[in-house]
């Protein structure tokens, strides 16, 4: 999903990535010509002549320091199309070139290749974009909002917050992440996760509610069980004997287990005639504590967990939809398919709420980019209602039993100040960089 964009003016197109495919880079120049602004990005120059560009409307960067000298690029892009990032879409093909336009807020697109293993896709999908495309008739339905990247995303938001109208939607899309250890369980997800230090945390819903999750599970439990319920179904068209989850370590809340109890009340679970009695926690258990894993790396959660999870015996011969909150490297959901797999099961499906991209780290903003509350003037920031889960922006400072009247605003009114906000400070050019790239 488009989660930053206001509305679309323009798209940045970086030409390297066509270099191998310039018919590609013309089919996708006659989609968008007629009805957008277009901008051609470049790292390395050259000639663009086999792409019909006369060089001068191509913005350049001669030389290549460090990543984030593209940042200047993509500014000069938009300034040359008279746009702002909220109303401006990236396209690639490489994902090298993405941490810069998800430091700039743009919407992202990366057009893969039929070609690429499955670990060259992983690697797109740990950059995540905001749509993963193969050709520009995918385009097409996915800047007229007729298929969304992550359908997931769009459920968790308040209405309003973003391009499209649910009633021009055909489809929604849980896009398949590769699963390098079993390759034949890739995994569904229904959006991302962006942590509380990622600064596009505050503007995404779904990543509000999965963090308040963690105290108040029961808040999002209709929310979530609507995100699984259709994450079921995308993934296996109603056909599967049970589904279970990655179980709790002991003594922790079951968060996955309530919200998998919350299923058969679902719109999407009975619209799609779902069985309440699919919904099998006993399948799964964890008999054995294990440390957090939060901070520890992908060898180190492995060996953390495994054995630490028990099949029950009735999954032999049964195909298994295993539903998680987030994947970051897989390796609870991975030793959850294992275990499943040893005990017989026929097949294994997983879904999930989220996926965790590369974080980005900052975006240097000051207390000028931020909403303040009327009353005490502390940070506005992202929160969920304790009772309905619904996001919205809420003040910092405040304390329950305070008594002051603090102010918050909607969801929707948040994300569109604060992007306005930040639009300013995103355009500047590093001026840093600048001065050590005097062929910019």
């Amino acid at each position: 999903m488009f989660f930053t964009l206001q509305k679309i003016e323009g798209f940045i197109i970086n030409i390297d990535d066509f270099r191998d495919d310039p018919n590609l880079f013309t089919e996708l120049v006659q989609e968008l010509e007629p009805h957008y602004k277009l901008a051609y990005a470049s790292r390395v120059g050259g000639d663009f002549s086999e792409f019909g560009v006369d060089s001068q409307d191509v913005v350049v960067a001669e030389k290549q320091f460090q990543k984030s000298m593209y940042q200047n690029v993509l500014r000069r892009a938009i300034a040359k199309m008279d746009t702002v990032p909220s109303t401006t879409v990236f396209i690639c093909r490489d994902s090298q070139s993405l941490r810069s336009a998800h430091e700039l807020l743009l919407g992202t697109i990366l057009m893969y290749r039929d070609s690429e293993s499955p670990r060259e896709r992983l690697k797109q999908f740990q950059a995540f974009p905001d749509f993963l495309i193969a050709d520009v008739e995918d385009l097409r339905v996915s800047i007229n909002g007729e298929c969304l990247g992550f359908g997931g995303e769009f459920l968790a938001s308040p209405k309003g917050t973003f391009l499209f109208d649910e009633d021009n939607i055909l489809y929604h899309d849980y896009p398949v992440v590769p699963n390098i250890e079993h390759p034949d369980c890739g995994v569904h997800v229904a959006g991302r996760y962006f942590g509380h230090a990622d600064p596009r945390h505050s503007l995404h819903a779904l990543s509000n509610r999965i963090l308040k999750s963690k105290d108040k599970p029961e808040a999002q439990a209709a929310c979530f069980a609507e995100l699984l319920s259709l994450g079921v179904w995308v993934a296996t068209d109603g056909k599967f004997d049970a589904i279970t989850r990655v179980p709790a370590r002991p003594g922790r809340t079951d968060r996955l287990g309530l919200y998998l109890k919350a299923m058969p009340n679902a719109k999407r679970f009975t619209s799609n005639n779902l069985d309440p009695n699919s919904i099998r926690l006993e399948l799964l258990e964890c008999p054995n504590d294990y440390p957090k894993l939060t901070g520890s790396d992908f060898q180190s959660r492995k060996k953390q967990v495994r054995g630490v999870f028990k099949a029950h015996p009735d999954v032999k011969g049964k195909r298994i939809v295993l539903v998680d909150d987030v994947q970051t490297t897989g390796a609870t959901l991975n030793e959850c398919i294992r275990v499943l797999k040893a005990a017989g099961a026929a097949s294994i499906v997983p879904v999930v709420l989220a996926y965790h991209p590369y974080t980005v780290q900052s975006l240097g903003l000051t207390d000028e980019q931020e909403l303040r509350c009327t009353a005490c003037d502390a940070r506005l920031v992202g929160r969920c209602h304790g009772q309905t889960g619904q996001p919205f922006f809420g003040c910092s400072g405040w304390k329950p039993g305070d008594g002051k009247m603090h102010s918050d605003k909607k969801f929707v009114v948040g994300v569109r100040k604060k992007i306005k906000l930040m639009e300013p400070h995103l355009m500047k050019l590093d001026n840093e960089l600048e001065s050590e790239d005097q062929q910019f």
